[in-house]
């Protein structure tokens, strides 16, 4: 290592954990010590890393927001693609489970986010809130900071921000990362998961969630190899958040709200689902 051969220095604040870089893909990060000794030695690294390798590093430069545009653009061109598709509630569910990790803004079923974001057992979707998920994730920074352990990140908050100190004494500090004013406001709330045993992100925020009482015809809409369209309809029908004629007509959509089949009651979902005798078998009106 160059830095054992004395080739260049270490950045002040990261000598104690032996730190010289950080590699994400195809980024590299380098840290010294701030001294033209040190910057030309790196260099001098690096131009023999090229001849034995035969690679070059690019030149960097801080991203623009026009660096985004290409990015932004793809977003909102696979966007487009799934509205023109006029995609079904359950699709929309779906595509928003596993390509756009529950995003927070789901404008899928005409029901309020609260009861969305409740878990499917509970009568919600099982979508994640982000707030919550969010915050137990920075509980278990809080929970491998007390550990003093479970990664680099770890190491350096140890020591170079809580030193001789310990985390239930840190105080917030301007000159802090607002991550780290943000988790230091959370030790409060980390004792919760702490008595009760939480290991995982998963199991803290299955003790910070919000929880509602189990309703008994979970079972009945998801059971294993559902239909997930059917699934969908069922679920919305329970709520009463179909589109039916009563609630366009209470929304000012339409002024009509009699049935359109039997044209004889208020199209309600009690009288589409329970009520409604009218049956066709092959063209004939029974």
């Amino acid at each position: 290592m160059a830095t054992a051969r004395g080739l260049f220095s270490y950045h002040p604040k990261c000598k104690k954990i032996g730190l010289t870089h950080l590699s994400f893909a195809d980024d590299l990060l380098i840290f010294c010590k701030a001294n033209v000794e040190s910057v030309i030695e790196v260099i001098y690294v690096l131009d023999h890393f090229y001849e034995l390798s035969g690679l070059n590093l690019n030149s960097a430069k801080k991203l623009s927001e026009k660096d985004c545009d290409p990015l932004i653009a793809s977003i909102k061109a696979r966007l487009t693609i799934w509205s023109v598709k006029k995609l079904s509630y359950a699709e929309r569910l779906e595509l928003i489970r596993a390509v756009l990790f529950n995003i927070v803004n789901y404008s899928g079923a005409r029901v309020s986010l609260t009861k969305i974001y409740q878990q499917k057992s509970e009568g919600g979707l099982g979508l994640n809130n982000l707030k919550i998920w969010n915050k137990a994730c920075m509980i278990k920074l809080i929970k491998n900071i007390l550990a003093r352990g479970g990664s680099l990140w770890v190491a350096w908050i140890n020591s170079y921000v809580i030193r001789d100190s310990n985390l239930w004494q840190l105080v917030g500090n301007a000159n802090y990362s607002w991550g780290l004013n943000r988790i230091l406001k959370l030790r409060t709330e980390v004792t919760i998961s702490i008595l009760n045993g939480a290991l995982s992100i998963k199991d803290i925020w299955q003790e910070i969630r919000v929880k509602e009482e189990k309703v008994p015809r979970h079972s009945l809409i998801w059971f294993p190899q559902h239909v997930p369209k059917h699934s969908m309809l069922a679920w919305m029908t329970t709520l009463d958040r179909l589109s039916t004629r009563d609630r366009l007509q209470r929304m000012g959509i339409t002024t009509d709200g009699s049935c359109v089949l039997c044209n004889e009651a208020m199209e309600t979902r009690n009288h589409m689902f329970f009520e409604f005798s009218i049956v066709y078998f092959y063209g004939t009106k029974f």
